[in-house]
């Protein structure tokens, strides 16, 4: 067999074992690594929903023109007010929010809007609506703080919407009629799908009325049932960590493949050195089942197998095939009629005595 056939397609045994149990390790964690980034992929893009918190108040004064009456410049919260003596509302609002858990990303605006609105008594039927924005939106984004604490002065010019109403019913001469003043504070929370929750703390005050007292309403005292759609950015990190080592992976594996392909073992060489002499010139071998004995003739070796083909044509007798007992050589004769053996013999202790001689022409 020619040394630079095996050369071509030696591996030593125990490399080989190593390279194999090297690469089945990293392929093995790869592939594990793999499998972990997707599903914590998968975990992370999932919508997850988390409550939080909120509770609110208004405290507001009640500033007075001057009059020969009272003596202070305004009235504190919670008592009956005679109209045409209100001046300006000074109000204060406070809206807070908790979140339980800590590093939450999430988005908030909030805006102080003017709501008139004029119905007929005992109806809920508007017949004149006008919106007035006191505070335009104001925006925070990207905020991880777990307590939110919003606090919204305004001075509410109450004879600005009142004198509005008290025009529109005298110009309609309408009767019966109910109008209100509601200045709201209008605040939004998001997670990072930006679907705003939003919650509503309002003064409602009375329009076109001698006295009148002012209320207030709120949708966030002391709720904690709100609900924060939130994600996470983290999945698209892993997803791009997850293709990564798969491709990585893919990569060791096409390798293992290719090493697998591109070494042989003593008996890979073996079988595949027989395979290919059988496949290109079978019609010229005869296989014979029994073992042939050599003794009686001059055995004559050649180095390859087209020089025993040479012989047979020459001699004009066949090529026989025998392989020893115990399957570890394989000998192609051509026996002649003057007592002479031409034999080209393929052995497992011939390779390996070949791939010896290889192994430490490398060493040195």
């Amino acid at each position: 067999m020619k040394k630079r056939y095996l050369k071509d397609i030696f591996v030593d045994e125990d490399e080989k074992k190593k390279n194999i149990c090297f690469y089945s390790i990293v392929i093995a964690v790869l592939s594990l690594l793999c499998i972990v980034f997707t599903l914590l992929s998968y975990h992370a893009s999932r919508t997850k929903y988390i409550t939080y918190q909120e509770d609110s108040d208004i405290d507001y004064k009640v500033y007075l023109r001057e009059n020969d009456f009272f003596g202070e410049k305004y009235l504190e919260k919670d008592q009956k007010y005679i109209a045409s003596l209100i001046d300006y509302i000074y109000a204060e609002f406070h809206y807070n929010m908790n979140i339980n858990n800590p590093n939450i990303h999430y988005n908030y605006q909030y805006r102080v809007e003017a709501d008139v609105s004029v119905k007929e008594k005992n109806s809920s039927n508007s017949l004149f609506s006008y919106k007035d924005t006191i505070i335009p939106i104001t925006e925070m984004n990207d905020s991880c703080d777990n307590e939110l604490q919003l606090t919204q002065q305004v001075n509410i010019d109450y004879h600005k919407y009142n004198d509005m109403i008290q025009k529109f019913v005298e110009i309609y001469d309408l009767d019966d009629i109910e109008s209100t003043l509601s200045v709201q504070l209008i605040v939004g929370i998001s997670g990072t799908d930006k679907e705003y929750n939003e919650s509503v703390v309002s003064l409602d005050i009375p329009l076109t009325t001698k006295t009148m007292d002012i209320s207030i309403y709120s949708n966030a005292i002391e709720n904690n049932r709100n609900v924060l759609k939130y994600k996470t950015n983290t999945s698209i990190v892993l997803l791009l960590l997850s293709i990564i080592v798969l491709l990585v992976d893919l990569l060791f594996i096409v390798r293992f493949v290719q090493f697998m392909v591109n070494t042989r073992s003593v008996r890979d060489i073996y079988e595949q050195q027989l395979r290919k002499i059988l496949s290109n010139y079978h019609s010229y071998i005869q296989r014979i089942s029994n073992e042939f004995e050599f003794d009686g003739y001059q055995v004559l070796y050649v180095n390859e197998f087209t020089d025993l083909l040479e012989i047979r044509e020459t001699i004009s007798e066949p090529i026989l095939m025998a392989t020893a007992p115990n399957d570890k050589a394989t000998f192609f004769i051509v026996p002649s009629a003057t007592k002479i053996l031409y034999v080209y013999s393929i052995r497992i202790k011939d390779i390996k005595r070949e791939l010896k001689q290889i192994q430490e022409d490398k060493i040195f």
